[in-house]
């Protein structure tokens, strides 16, 4: 009746909702004129009418099983709480019963063996679950015993056999009993395989002083089973002393874990207590947890689905006949607009005319100054051809015209010299070494502007690999004994073989190495490191060789200097003579190769030169 009472009182307000909704969803659209924000509302309407719907569905289906679940747990809490409190009451029976035969033991002394026995039959005949009542003496000993008729055919009233001894951790009870003068539950022990027990004992006294103790002996099973078993057929029970199982199922999978599920503590007395757990069976939780959430969560999962669709095919409906007149009178509209485009591509086509008659005229402009600037390219070709030619020729007509007068006139001198008949003086002789001198400065320059212009006009004729290092070797091989006698060494490192000019690359690495040793220092020995590795830069490779030493260096600010012609750099004393355009020829060459060649050093710490070089073939080479 509560959950029907719950469902109704939802259901009305989940109703009233749902009809607003849809009066919103159907009412925004029909408004002539509206914005484009009621549009949009108009559009969600129908989905946030199904959302809304299934959301008070989830909340009330989560309120239904809620509820149910709180009212199974209620029903177990209740049951564990009477169970306890039976089993509490049951025990405080027994103690008071006890407690009767202990006060008129203290008043009158110890019984008689038949008044024992008569007081424990009547014990034994009112309660029937303790399995025996036993006098236990001090010593620990039972020496009176009386069992229930269904335990023992007759009663025993001395050792007798049903009564199991008392074990140490019953005696550590019975001695605190004694001192506290107060009831006390043993311990539990085994009394048979898969069988437990437990003693309720009070202590004993005479005259004052300790007479042992009465007690009652249970059996686990027996005495819960008559407070449980007939709960058993909706409940698992099961009871804990520590870890011990004392009653229920002893198998783990029996018992139906649970969230909520907790132990419920048995009180008993001289401070034991045990655990009782209470589950409920499968049978009682299909009773209380009903599949009624489930079907109200289907149902409306249904009706919010239906709703959203019912909505949105009107909505659709609506949008259709609204989308129809607007495109009616954009059909209006575009006739009347149709006119004026019509003028306007008139104009635009008489523009357009126009534009391509001027363009027309322009591309006639750009055509014949293409022309001119290729007839111009053509003349600067043919001009540069003609002045390589006459280079050569120069070139020639230097190597051929001027050398030999000079090697004339030196040879004159080198004859006048060792004549000994010409008779010259210390004067006359120092004048002809000024004389042999002159010549020879001007035939190494001579020299060094023939191989400047041959650098300069020849191309180079790329090899498919050139071995770079023994190339090199090759070269320090011809340079041996002008580097010892600088006392110079060169090393060379792991080098790339490169499509070049063997011959150009030769001159290349003389040149460098012939720098080195001009520009070295005095007090240092000369040190050359040549290396090389291949890099890749924008897609291509390439081929990084550098060439250091340790000699005077340069500033930062004549890293470009050092490549100029005739240049003699400030701060650097050479220790031989040159002509000045080693490093030129160098820049030449390396640009023949569609490379570059940079200076870098510092002062005091050497100089390094960085070439870099292409290592993909390319006969397109400068030729300037």
């Amino acid at each position: 009746l509560e959950l029907q009472s719950t469902f109704v009182g939802l259901m009305s307000p989940l109703s009233a909702l749902g009809c607003a909704l849809l009066g919103l969803g159907l009412a925004i659209p029909s408004e002539p004129g509206a914005p484009a924000r009621a549009d949009l509302a108009s559009r969600y309407a129908p989905y946030a009418s199904g959302v809304t719907c299934l959301l008070a569905t989830v909340l009330f289906w989560q309120s239904l099983v809620t509820n149910q679940r709180a009212a199974l747990q209620h029903v177990v809490e209740m049951t564990a709480v009477g169970s306890v409190a039976e089993i509490g009451a049951f025990v405080t029976s027994i103690t008071r019963a006890l407690e009767h035969i202990a006060d008129e033991w203290n008043a009158v002394g110890r019984p008689a063996a038949a008044q024992w026995q008569y007081q424990s039959r009547l014990v034994l005949e009112r309660l029937h679950s303790p399995r025996t009542v036993e006098w236990i003496d001090d010593d620990f000993d039972v020496v009176y015993m009386v069992a229930q008729p269904k335990a023992a055919a007759t009663s025993h009233l001395t050792r007798p056999n049903p009564a199991p001894a008392v074990d140490d951790t019953a005696r550590r009870a019975l001695t605190a009993a004694r001192t506290t003068r107060t009831a006390v539950v043993t311990p539990t022990f085994e009394y048979d395989p898969d069988q437990w027990a437990f003693r309720l004992a009070l202590p004993l006294s005479r005259r004052g002083a300790s007479d042992g103790f009465v007690s009652t002996l249970f059996l686990t099973d027996e005495m819960l089973d008559g407070f449980l078993a007939a709960r058993a057929q909706d409940y698992l029970f099961t009871v804990y002393e520590g870890d011990r199982q004392l009653y229920g199922p002893r198998v783990p999978a029996a018992i139906t874990p649970c969230a909520w599920c907790r132990p419920y503590t048995l009180d008993l007395p001289g401070g034991r207590s045990w655990d009782l757990w209470v589950r409920p069976s499968e049978e009682l939780r299909a009773t209380i947890e009903t599949s009624f959430p489930e079907m109200i969560l289907i149902a409306g999962v249904l009706i919010s689905t239906l709703l959203t669709a019912a909505l949105r095919l009107l909505e659709r409906e609506r949008r259709a006949v609204r989308d129809l007149v607007r495109v009616n009178r954009s059909l209006l509209d575009e006739v009347a607009s149709r006119r004026t485009a019509e003028q306007e591509i008139r104009n635009l086509a008489a523009e357009l005319e126009q534009r391509v008659h001027d363009r027309t005229l322009e591309l006639g402009k750009s055509n014949t100054a293409l022309r001119t600037e290729n007839a111009l390219r053509q003349r600067a070709q043919a001009t540069l051809e003609s002045a390589n030619t006459n280079l050569r020729h120069f070139a020639s007509f230097v190597s051929h015209e001027l050398r030999q007068p000079l090697a004339a006139m030196a040879l004159w001198a080198e004859l006048l010299e060792s004549n000994p008949d010409v008779g010259l003086n210390d004067r006359g002789q120092g004048y002809l070494k000024q004389i042999r001198a002159a010549i020879d400065r001007m035939t190494n320059f001579l020299a060094a502007q023939l191989r400047l212009a041959r650098a300069t006009y020849t191309q180079p004729t790329p090899e498919a690999d050139v071995d770079v290092a023994a190339l090199i070797r090759e070269v320090v091989g011809d340079r041996a004994l002008g580097l010892q006698s600088a006392g110079a060494t060169v090393e060379i490192g792991d080098i790339p073989r490169i499509p070049a000019d063997s011959g150009q690359l030769r001159q290349l690495f003389r040149n460098l190495i012939e720098n080195a040793v001009k520009y070295r220092r005095p007090d240092v020995p000369l040190r050359i490191r040549i290396d090389g590795n291949v890099v890749r830069s924008e897609g291509a490779r390439h081929c990084e060789l550098r060439v250091s030493d340790n000699g005077q260096g340069f500033a930062a600010s004549d890293a470009e200097k050092v490549f100029d012609l005739f240049e003699q750099l400030p701060g650097r004393k050479s220790t031989g003579t040159g002509s000045g355009v080693g490093l030129a020829i160098c820049r030449r060459i390396v640009e023949h190769h569609r490379g570059t060649i940079r200076a870098e050093g510092r002062p005091g710490a050497g100089a390094t030169f960085v070439i870099d070089l292409p290592l993909e073939h390319n006969g397109d080479h400068a030729t300037g």
